[in-house]
């Protein structure tokens, strides 16, 4: 699918979600980031990359995501959480 449109966020992201099931880490945050490059607000797809680099211990990467989801979703409380885990 994302070889057929490249330019679609949707789709990276989507097939980020999958490569993450598989636990295909690397593959699923180079497609991931490929989503946010087309659709750099998407919270949805920066929540995502931001589970994965906790779950891979970038704890950094992922408070920075966490953060800055913050900034946009202050009462989140599963945003907290997560934060909390990689603070």
């Amino acid at each position: 699918m994302v070889a057929q449109r490249p330019k679609d966020a949707i789709a990276h992201v989507q097939l980020g979600r999958v490569l993450a099931v598989e636990q295909k880490y690397d593959d699923a945050v180079a497609e991931l980031q490929a989503g946010l490059k087309l659709a750099p607000n998407d919270p949805t797809a920066q929540r995502d990359l931001a589970d994965i680099y906790a779950t891979r211990g970038k704890d950094s990467d992922a408070e920075a995501l966490y953060r800055s989801l913050l900034a946009t979703h202050a009462n989140d409380a599963e945003l907290h959480h997560s934060l909390a885990r990689v603070s």
